[in-house]
């Protein structure tokens, strides 16, 4: 089946910055998940991709499939 969901995990000390966008979407650009997901424990960031390659910033984890 196709991927889902995307989940970067960083350790505690480290920001979610853009660096860590971008090694993510270097993942995703095999995986092709609709879903992206940073977490460094701390903070979380949520992402959709859309048909056009963009990605849009959710305010909550994704929906279950």
């Amino acid at each position: 089946g196709k991927p889902y969901l995307l989940v970067e995990c960083k350790e505690e000390r480290v920001a979610l910055t853009e660096a860590s966008l971008q090694q993510a979407l270097i993942y995703n650009q095999v995986l092709r998940a609709p879903f992206l997901s940073l977490s460094n424990g701390l903070h979380c960031a949520h992402l959709n991709f859309t048909e056009d390659s963009k990605y849009l910033l959710l305010e909550d984890f994704p929906p279950s499939p």
